[in-house]
């Protein structure tokens, strides 16, 4: 492998540190410490290239400067002077080209090393000689570190602050936290999958977080939002057999893996506590504890490719998007008290249902 250097010119400013004032102090005067710890000034923050224009690359620093080539580096224009209200030499955290229109790009900015701490997101779509501002419903006091644009739908997007992710539906208009079990932490990176299309999400403090499968979150519009229910598209899901001895792992430390069955999604616009549909997620895996009662029920009834009746899930009522797992089995004959409709291990479940086709109705 060799590396050739692209276009052989500084895109940084090139201003030398000392000459700028820390607490107003001018850098050149003796100040304790003054570099200890911290890195060169002027360097690239972010660099990514167009999925679908050949020689377009995109270029952020952390003195202020946003670069854009169209000849794959032989020569680049800093347009970051066409950006409107935003302050000068503000740190550039990201600048991701779209995978869905030509001169399309979303620019993030992180302010708060110069005490400034309001939302920067802007949106171009004549490759940076004109910008607009998308940071509507984003907070203010919180810095924007990464901007994500799903690959397959051009108005979902997902940003990452200092104490969450974003996600808005239309394209930056509006944006609203996903709260799910993610805690109230900084995110400096984002990455979905191509094939699994799941949210990865990367934290500062150096935790990987996933959400999986996002394919939900493509298919909601203000129009779905509006509508009393929906189910979303469900995938193919490989039928497996789970062995049957019980081992031990003592200290070694996993993670859980994906729960056993067929993952349903579904969304309600309305349940009987208060809350915003599209910050709630509920998670209910089939057999398990039944609704609670601050809550309604939802049923949902799996049938073969027959019509023959299959199994009946039944799940609290919660706005949002919601998922209920179904473990391939019929309804139990009977029930426990202490296993409520368990199979496998718990007994008392039904038998499993072999491969095939299904229908997914709701109640």
């Amino acid at each position: 492998m060799t590396w050739e250097e692209v276009g052989g010119m500084d895109l940084t400013k090139n201003i030398d540190r000392d000459t700028l004032a820390i607490m107003d102090v001018p850098g050149s005067e003796p100040q304790m410490s003054i570099h200890d710890g911290i890195s060169t000034y002027g360097n690239l923050t972010t660099v990514n290239e167009s999925p679908i224009t050949s020689g377009e690359i995109w270029a952020g620093t952390d003195d202020g400067n946003v670069q854009v080539t169209m000849d794959d580096g032989a020569t680049w224009e800093n347009v970051v002077g066409n950006i409107p209200g935003l302050p000068e030499r503000t740190y550039v955290s990201r600048v991701a080209p779209s995978a869905h229109a030509q001169g399309r790009a979303y620019a993030t900015f992180d302010g708060h090393r110069n005490g400034d701490f309001a939302p920067y997101v802007f949106v171009t779509e004549d490759f940076g000689q004109s910008w607009s501002a998308i940071a509507t419903g984003l907070p203010h006091g919180w810095s924007v570190n990464v901007i994500a644009e799903h690959h397959r739908s051009p108005d979902l997007l997902f940003i990452g602050n200092e104490i969450g992710v974003y996600i808005s539906i239309d394209r930056g208009q509006n944006w609203t936290r996903i709260k799910s079990n993610l805690p109230v932490v900084p995110v400096d990176d984002l990455a979905i999958h191509p094939r699994e299309n799941d949210l990865i999400v990367g934290t500062h403090g150096r935790s990987a977080w996933i959400l999986a499968d996002v394919t939900p979150l493509e298919h909601l519009s203000s129009e779905l939002l509006n509508e009393a229910g929906q189910l979303f598209p469900q995938k193919p899901v490989t039928m497996w057999a789970q062995k049957g001895d019980w081992p031990f792992y003592g200290a070694t430390y996993s993670a859980s893996n994906p729960p056993r069955g067929a993952v349903i999604r579904y969304y309600l616009s309305d349940d009987q506590d208060e809350g915003d549909p599209a910050e709630n997620s509920a998670t209910q895996e089939s057999g398990n504890e039944g609704p609670t009662p601050d809550s309604g029920e939802f049923s949902l009834t799996i049938e073969d490719a027959r019509g023959e009746h299959v199994r009946t899930l039944t799940t609290p009522s919660l706005a949002g998007i919601n998922e209920v797992v179904w473990d391939w089995r019929y309804d139990a004959p009977y029930e426990t008290d202490e296993t409520p409709n368990e199979g496998g291990g718990g007994f008392g479940g039904g038998p499993p249902q072999g491969p095939s086709s299904f229908l997914e109705h709701t109640q």
